[in-house]
């Protein structure tokens, strides 16, 4: 007999799903009125929600080396090339760029066509922003801006992987207009970062080529002081003080020509206006809202409400069938019963649940 408690037979389970089967017919206007009501509810919520219109662009990082690398290759340089592109740091590398503070400030102060003809505004004046200073309105500016940017590329982040841009905005010609105006600032930006750092390094070079010039004078003139005071080396310390200098006059030559050769390059580095990055699809703007559509939110909606209301369904037969004069069912309901005690504890110690009127005992006679 236990066996067949335990291990029970096609029949006594044939019977159990007829009776699940039964609950839920039972409760089928329940059950069909609640996936009705959620999917005219999402239906209404799809068509009054502000629609968001996403405009893309994409760019590849340059693979055209920079004239100075290749001049670089031929003189046997040691390389003056900025080789941002390389491995799989690439989008990390243009997302801390477009995200960062200043480039985004530069983005809000760019001038936009609003909605009047020929009118145009800062993205300030666009999304209203409203602080207390002029500083405070482009962080929160710069905040609208990037909750609304998103940064993508391949899943084999590689040099020759394209990167796009994505921007959303309920106006498709504004979202297509900043998409545009991050890609374009994109390579002004690069293109400043690449002459400051060129410059910087021209600096440097120049400064000590002008130190190594004098190191190398200096060293010439203790060699021809040498020579003209020992014509004939009758010691060994002499002809090893001979040495000594010629090895100085030499290093020194070796790193003079090599410091004019980095001058040079650096100098056409300086002068190089290559694009960093090349624009492959500029935005366009979209015709279509982006996100869900109205068939997949409806689908979606009515999914989540046959599970839902099928769960009620068979909570209101649970509770509709208890027999309050088994034993087990009598300590659950008092389990039941203390934990909702315990949460009302709760919350009126954490101030959520408001004591009522007259539930207070009053002691004394």
């Amino acid at each position: 007999m236990a066996n067949e408690d335990q291990h029970p037979s096609p029949e006594q389970g044939e019977f159990r799903l007829l009776h699940y089967i039964n609950i839920l017919l039972k409760r089928r206007w329940l059950i069909l009125g609640g996936v009705f009501f959620l999917t005219c509810l999402a239906a209404v919520h799809y068509k009054f929600q502000t629609p968001l219109y996403t405009a893309r662009a994409r760019f590849l990082p340059s693979r055209t080396p920079a004239m100075s690398s290749r001049l670089d290759a031929v003189m046997g340089g040691g390389g003056n090339s900025y080789d941002y592109y390389s491995g799989g740091d690439v989008i990390q590398y243009y997302s801390e760029i477009i995200s960062s503070s200043a480039f985004l400030e530069r983005i809000v102060k760019k001038a936009y066509p609003s909605q009047g003809a020929g009118e145009k505004s800062d993205l300030i004046s666009y999304y209203r922003i409203n602080a207390a200073s002029e500083s405070e309105k482009l962080v929160r500016a710069a905040e609208a801006i990037s909750s609304r940017l998103d940064i993508s590329t391949s899943r084999q982040q590689t040099p020759g992987s394209s990167i796009s841009i994505s921007y959303s905005d309920s106006n498709p010609q504004m979202a297509a207009a900043v998409a545009n105006a991050i890609l374009d600032e994109l390579v002004v930006y690069n293109q400043d970062v690449r002459n400051s750092s060129a410059k910087q390094n021209r600096n440097f070079i120049e400064n000590r080529l002008k130190e190594t010039q004098d190191q190398l004078k200096a060293a010439e003139e203790a060699h021809s002081k040498f020579t003209a005071g020992n014509k004939k080396i009758v010691t060994p310390e002499l002809e090893v003080e001979r040495l000594r200098l010629e090895r100085n006059v030499t290093v020194q030559s070796e790193l003079y020509v090599t410091l004019r050769k980095q001058l040079e390059l650096a100098k056409i580095e300086e002068q190089e206006r290559a694009p960093s990055i090349e624009i492959l699809d500029h935005a366009t703007v979209p015709l279509f809202k982006s996100g869900a559509t109205l068939k997949r939110k409806i689908l979606g909606a009515a999914f989540l409400a046959i599970f839902a209301f099928c769960g009620l369904a068979f909570l209101l037969e649970f509770v509709g069938n208890i027999d309050t004069r088994d034993k087990r069912m009598r300590e659950f309901l008092e389990q039941v019963t203390g934990t909702k005690n315990d949460v009302i504890k709760v919350g009126r110690l954490f101030g959520l649940v408001k004591k009522k009127k007259g539930s207070a005992v009053k002691s004394g006679p």
